[in-house]
C-alpha cells in the first residue's frame, strides 16, 4: 500500500443510528459505518465509534460510550452497537455518533515517515492520545522529520495527559534545539 493512502482524509458517513433500551436497563445506539473513499483498509485497521455529548460548544465532547471495531481484513460498512447509561442523557442536550479510523494513523507514525507528525493535529482534535507511545518511540529513534512535522508532534505531546508525553516533548525540543 502506498504511504499517501494513509494521508487521505477519511470522511466517514452513513452513520444511521437508532437508540434502543434493552431489558437489562442499559441502552444502545446501533448503526453502521462506511466512508466515501474507494480505498481498501489495510490489515489490522481499527475503527473507533463513539457516542458523544456535544452540548457544550466551549468544552471538549464527553464520551458516553465507545466501541472499537477490528476490521480484520473486512471492508465497510461495519455494524456497531454502543452501550451507554440512559441516565446521562438530557432531553435538551445534543449528542452525536463519531467514527474514526485510528490505527492506520498509528501505523503511519510507526513507519518513521518524515511527515509522521502531520497526523498529530487530527489525533489531537479527536483527543486520541493512544499515539503518544508511538511518537515517543519515533523521537527516540532519531528518525529525520520535517520541521512542520516536528512542530505538530510537539503540540500533540504538549496537549496529551500522559507523563510519557511530557518527557517525549522535552526530548523532541532538546533534539530540535541541538540541530
Amino acid at each position: 500500500m502506498k504511504t499517501r493512502t494513509f494521508l487521505l482524509p477519511l470522511c466517514l458517513s452513513a452513520l444511521a443510528a437508532c437508540a434502543t433500551v434493552p431489558a437489562s436497563g442499559g441502552a444502545r445506539v446501533t448503526g453502521s459505518v462506511a466512508y466515501l473513499q474507494r480505498v481498501a483498509l489495510p490489515p489490522g485497521t481499527v475503527i473507533k465509534v463513539q457516542l458523544i455529548d456535544v452540548s457544550r460548544a466551549d468544552a471538549p465532547a464527553v464520551v458516553l460510550g465507545e466501541q472499537l471495531i477490528q476490521a480484520e481484513g473486512r471492508q465497510p460498512p461495519f455494524a456497531f452497537s454502543i452501550g451507554y447509561d440512559p441516565s446521562k442523557i438530557q432531553p435538551n442536550w445534543s449528542y452525536a455518533v463519531s467514527a474514526r479510523i485510528v490505527d492506520t494513523y498509528r501505523r503511519f507514525i510507526r513507519s518513521g515517515h518524515p511527515l509522521a507528525g502531520y497526523v498529530a493535529p487530527d489525533l489531537q482534535r479527536w483527543q486520541d492520545w493512544s499515539a503518544v507511545p508511538d511518537y515517543a518511540a519515533l523521537i527516540r529513534s532519531d528518525a529525520r522529520q520535517q520541521p512542520a512535522s516536528i512542530y505538530a508532534m510537539a503540540v500533540y505531546l504538549d496537549q496529551a495527559p500522559q507523563t510519557e508525553a511530557r518527557a517525549a516533548s522535552a526530548a523532541l525540543r532538546q533534539r530540535a534545539a541541538s540541530r
